[in-house]
């Protein structure tokens, strides 16, 4: 018996450090859990934390993005606006080129037009006076040719009274 004493006792010391060690284990393994949740907490806070302001900081971007699209899609319609005006503009100055091209080519028509009219006025006022002096000739020899005619009259009259006082016909 005191074998079995000894091996009782001994047996009931093993039972009992065996829970001793299951307790220490079970605590152990309880603290590990506490420390192991407590640092996963920690640390998901910290990356909760650093989600949410890189969050914040993502929507500071988008709202700054859509503000620059908004920005460049006025931009860009402002751009198109002044092209529409500027090729409107240059439609305007190629009508005005070509208007001025036609004017500038009548202009020289009319040039062409107007120095022959001088050449024909000059032509015609050269012709003019000669024709002039022509009539002042023939004038001259009109009033010479009716004094001749005046003077034969008279002779002629003075022939007949002379005829007749003779007696005869002239």
């Amino acid at each position: 018996m005191a074998g079995e004493q000894g091996e009782v006792n001994s047996m009931g010391i093993m039972k009992m450090d065996v829970n001793v060690v299951f307790f220490v284990l079970i605590i152990a393994t309880v603290l590990s859990f506490a420390g192991f949740t407590a640092y996963y907490q920690s640390s998901f806070k910290n990356i909760s934390n650093e989600y949410t302001a890189q969050l914040s900081e993502l929507s500071q971007v988008t709202k700054d993005l859509t503000e620059k699209k908004a920005m460049l899609t006025q931009t860009s319609q402002d751009i198109n606006l002044t092209r529409r005006k500027v090729e409107e503009k240059e439609g305007i100055l190629e009508e005005f080129r070509s208007k001025n091209e036609k004017l500038e080519e009548e202009r020289s028509l009319l040039k062409d037009e107007l120095i022959q009219a001088k050449n024909t006025l000059a032509k015609t006022s050269s012709d003019l006076g000669v024709a002039q002096a022509q009539v002042a000739a023939q004038q001259i020899k009109i009033v010479n040719l009716e004094s001749d005619v005046e003077s034969y009259r008279s002779k002629r009259d003075a022939c007949r009274a002379e005829a007749q006082r003779l007696g005869g016909n002239c």
